[in-house]
């Protein structure tokens, strides 16, 4: 069973996080979960704050 980024999260996604692109199995076929890559800001491009803070942000991922 996949786990997805909102239970990662821990609440649920906000309006554009719909729009980022989905990393699965991050660390093996056997990682069921799903992460983002994050969403860029425009004028300094550099993550979101909320990005980098997220716990289903791809670079946070930890092995299982």
């Amino acid at each position: 069973m996949e786990i997805s980024r909102r239970q990662i999260r821990g609440k649920a996604l906000d309006d554009d996080c719909e729009t980022a692109k989905i990393s699965r199995n991050e660390y093996g076929v056997h990682d069921k979960r799903c992460f983002c890559y994050g969403l860029i800001d425009r004028s300094t491009e550099s993550y979101l704050k909320k990005c980098i803070e997220c716990s289903a942000f791809a670079d946070n991922a930890k092995p299982l």
